[in-house]
């Protein structure tokens, strides 16, 4: 019984510090994009299961890379395989050492294929374009952004100077450009990169038949590459236009299905590049990529650092051939759509004249987008990723990441992409798992109480909560409830009769202080569960032998036991049995919440309890449970196994310095067997069908959680004082979650 003056109220000033054991360190910022870095190897070693396994030495000379995330492209199975892109320009040297093996065998000289004879003037322009695309993955030199990309060299000029531009650039006509498009379309591209661009004057047929042959390239499904234009550093941006050339105008023309893709050129530190044109009136179609300071290595030699529009473009062409190698069911337009929906913005919120939709990011074009559509074999429950990975809690903890009922599920997201569900869940695997319920001990602390006797026979305890203060959530029920709480207890004889609201229902046994940071830890972990706002408290004793019986809230969310007790010396012993209704959750957590339904669970549980005195002074006390649930599952879920959950709590107490010391071992209420069966979506047919099989799972957790807390409780110039430090390993029963320490200062006064 508290022992308080009539008509007093508490004060309480609380101390709380509590940490994840590890140091660590983070900081975040708003705005802008990445900020880039000098390249770096990676020092710690990593495994192809991650994307920082791809970032290599050779990743880092491409900003590029970097600047769109290409690793998880790799990480994911992306590198261009089966694709391939058509580079329609001066012509690739495949001689060198980066790009051995790249080259398409219908690789052609289009003046050739009209029977002209090429002249001796050539350009290495088409070169570095190839490699900026696809130069090998090996550890030497540079990368290309899609290494096993197939290059569909299709040489445009006819290997004289172009007198009218000064001599310094390749001669091509129009009909040369049209014709090497029609040969990129027949010849099984899936891109064709462009990087040349002039104005209607510069054609014969003021463009005409390229315009015709772009028609044609993108009603047979192809996607086309351009950069803006380039100009002077001097220029300003806002006079940095496209204009009227050709090609990258057409990209604005219905007819083309928005499948030209402008790209202007950003340096390394996500900005414009002073030379490239903004996307202006093209921003629909456009995106950016890396143009500036290109690094280009192709064999032993010097390395090369290239400047233009002409490289923004080629790494867009490799970054569409990264998706569609990886998802070999998506259309080209498919797949650019994706860059674009999940594109890193810069500038500008949403789409902008300078950057267009902003640059790629794979880290989120390989997420799921989109409902995710987990569901049965026959729909009778679905869900979606973030539901399903609804935060561990209560007695089952992290079954969901544990269990083998998802080991080969897939699913599809909005574009028809297949994932797996495994992967998913292992990317949000929870190792930080939160420290609330040591936080919402202060709000419980925090709150005004009033304890105030009637006669010799009872008192009756009244707390109010503050309802404008609320910065903590959850120890345990007995400290989190937001209600008013209220008890009365009346004694007569050996009958001991109490009722309340709010508050925890008191133990079966008493005779040892509660741990100050789990205040219903001998209440009972199941029956808290099942507790509600009003309970009701009946025990009897006679010299040896007791009946305490209690109930708590209602019949469809309460709990209800009967304890026999036996008292022997300065021991004593209960047993109880009793059952709970739960609402909204399954043995205090989330079951049929992750399947999109609702959960609630009918459980009965078994308890052993035990009060005594031990040697030196101490006094002790223990509590071992036994839940057996009956949860709600969804339809299509049966139950295979029954839930069986167990919890424990031992304690010790003892007078020192004035005050009592006490130690608290517990184990919160944790799931040791039951299984659950469903049909599940397993793989896909050839006509991209979901194969559906039966699939079954455990409800354990991967962990189980353990606490350890010393307390110490003592009067002191007329107030209360409270110390306690809680050490809890493997929180919510997560192998993985970090340990957790929490120290706490309470100082309660009267007046």
């Amino acid at each position: 019984m508290p022992l308080c003056s009539n008509g007093s109220a508490r004060l309480i000033a609380m101390i709380a510090f509590v940490t994840g054991l590890g140091l660590q360190a983070c900081a975040s910022g708003g705005g802008g994009g990445m900020s880039p870095s000098t390249p770096t190897t990676p020092t710690t070693p990593t495994s192809p299961q991650t994307p920082a396994y791809y970032e290599t030495a050779e990743y880092f000379s491409q900003y590029g890379l970097r600047q769109m995330n290409v690793s998880h492209a790799y990480h994911n199975g992306g590198f261009g395989q089966g694709i391939t892109i058509a580079v329609i320009d001066s012509g690739i040297d495949s001689s060198f050492r980066e790009l051995q093996g790249r080259e398409h065998p219908d690789s052609t000289s289009i003046w050739e294929e009209q029977g002209g004879t090429l002249g001796d003037y050539g350009s290495s322009h088409g070169t570095a374009i190839g490699a900026v695309i696809a130069a090998a993955r090996d550890g030497f030199g540079m990368q290309g952004v899609a290494p096993d990309v197939s290059l569909l060299d299709i040489r445009v000029d006819r290997g004289v100077p172009n007198t009218e531009l000064g001599g310094s650039f390749p001669y091509y006509t129009e009909t040369d450009l049209a014709l090497s498009i029609d040969y990129a379309i027949t010849h099984g591209a899936n891109i064709i990169s462009l990087s040349l661009a002039r104005p209607p004057s510069a054609y014969e047929n003021g463009g005409a038949d390229i315009y015709a042959a772009l028609r044609r390239a993108v009603d047979a499904g192809l996607l086309v590459t351009i950069g803006t234009a380039n100009y002077t550093g001097d220029t300003p941006i806002e006079d940095r236009v496209v204009g009227d050339w050709i090609p990258v105008s057409f990209a604005e023309d219905p007819a083309m299905r928005g499948q030209i893709v402008v790209v202007p050129a950003l340096n390394s530190n996500d900005e414009l590049a002073d030379f490239s044109a903004r996307a202006g009136r093209l921003a629909e179609f456009a995106i950016s990529a890396a143009g500036a300071d290109i690094y280009v290595r192709l064999d032993g030699n010097a390395a090369n650092i290239v400047n233009g529009v002409s490289f923004s473009g080629p790494h867009i062409a490799g970054a569409l051939a990264l998706m569609m190698s990886a998802f070999p069911n998506l259309t080209g337009p498919e797949a650019l759509e994706i860059l674009y929906d999940t594109a890193r913005d810069l500038g500008e919120p949403g789409i902008d004249d300078i950057y267009g939709h902003g640059v790629p990011d794979f880290a989120e074009a390989f997420a799921p987008q989109g409902q995710t559509n987990i569901k049965s074999a026959g729909s009778e429950w679905r869900t979606d990723i973030a539901a399903l990975t609804t935060a561990p809690s209560g007695a089952f903890g992290d079954w969901v990441w544990q269990t083998e009922l998802f080991d080969d599920a897939v699913f599809l997201d909005r574009y028809d992409r297949l994932y797996s569900v495994a992967n998913q869940l292992e990317r949000r695997r929870p190792t930080r798992m939160g420290i609330d319920a040591f936080e919402a001990a202060a709000e419980a602390g925090m709150t005004p109480a009033r304890v105030t006797r009637i006669g010799q026979s009872g008192h009756v305890a009244l707390r109010q909560p503050d309802p404008a203060y609320n910065p903590y959530s959850q120890l345990d029920s007995e400290m989190t409830r937001p209600t008013s709480a209220l008890s009365l207890t009346y004694r007569e004889g050996d009958l001991e009769v109490s009722a309340g609201r709010g508050f925890a229902a008191p133990p079966t046994l008493t005779g040892i202080g509660q741990p100050v940071l789990a205040p219903s830890a001998f209440t009972g972990q199941t029956f808290a569960l099942g507790s509600g706002a009003a309970w009701s408290s009946a025990r009897w004793q006679s010299d040896r032998f007791g009946l305490v019986v209690r109930n708590s809230g209602t019949q469809a969310q309460g709990a209800r036991s009967a304890a026999f007790t036996w008292a022997f010396g300065e021991q004593t012993l209960a047993f109880e049995l009793g059952s709970i209704s739960e609402r909204h959750r399954a043995l205090g957590g989330a079951l049929a919440r992750r399947f999109g339904a609702g959960d609630q669970s009918d459980s009965h549980f078994q308890a052993l309890n035990w009060v005594g005195a031990l040697p030196a002074g101490w006094q002790g006390a223990a509590r071992l449970e036994v839940a057996h649930a009956d949860p709600a599952l969804p339809a299509g879920m049966t139950l295979t196994e029954t839930p069986v959950a167990t919890a424990w709590t031992l304690a010790a107490e003892r007078s020192w310095m004035g005050g009592a010391l006490g130690l608290t071992l517990a184990q919160p209420l944790r799931a040791e067997r039951g299984r659950v069966t469903t049909r599940l979506a397993v793989d896909i047919d050839a006509d991209w069908n979901l194969i559906h099989a039966e699939r079954s799972g455990s409800l354990t957790p991967s962990g189980r959680e353990m606490s350890a807390e010393l307390a110490y409780r003592r009067s002191l110039f007329g107030a209360d004082l409270a110390l306690a430090a809680r050490y809890t390993s493997q929180p919510f029963h997560v192998e993985s979650a970090r340990d957790n320490l929490a120290l706490w200062l309470g100082f309660q006064s009267r007046y």
